[in-house]
């Protein structure tokens, strides 16, 4: 789980009626350090969620892990947001849960295929869909790109260019 996330969402408490978190990788002493936090299963995501929120690394688990089937068991419509990865969403299923309206908006900052230039004819259809939706707000994915960010990595290119210029 994201720590952060977890920090940010404990500032926003008498915003959010309630908020929970799944992670299957966390143990229990690891959860028992989270007082408060409601850790439940996909399962209650899926039946009490009224906005869910993506933030997951790309794995064999979290693949296209909303999808139709996950929709479908959604209880009531839903809002999305995915600030994680885009092959955790599958495009194909999500459009059409929008067009059914079981999913009632999205807020997508990283997309399936990420680079435009390699779209297939089927992904330029399915992104012509997407790009033209009222309920979809779409972002660029730059949050880690502050200026700390952008320092540390020069520090780190600059250290390891000087490695390279010592040993030759």
């Amino acid at each position: 789980m994201d720590i952060q996330v977890l920090h940010l969402l404990r500032s926003y408490r008498d915003f959010l009626s309630s908020f929970w978190f799944i992670d299957p990788f966390l143990s229990d002493a690891q959860r028992a350090r989270h007082p408060g936090t409601n850790f439940v299963d996909l399962a209650s995501i899926q039946a009490r969620a009224d906005i869910i929120s993506l933030h997951v690394s790309l794995n064999d688990t979290s693949r296209y892990l909303l999808n139709q089937d996950f929709i479908d068991q959604c209880a009531k419509p839903v809002l999305l947001i995915n600030t994680s990865r885009g092959q955790v969403v599958q495009l194909e299923d999500l459009l059409a849960g929008l067009e059914s309206e079981k999913v009632l908006g999205a807020a997508l900052d990283v997309f399936e295929n990420e680079k435009p230039t390699t779209y297939t004819d089927e992904e330029k259809g399915l992104y012509s869909r997407l790009f033209q939706l009222e309920n979809v707000t779409l972002t660029p994915h730059v949050a880690g790109w502050t200026f700390e960010s952008k320092r540390k990595i020069a520090q780190v290119l600059l250290e390891k260019i000087k490695q390279t210029v010592s040993r030759n």
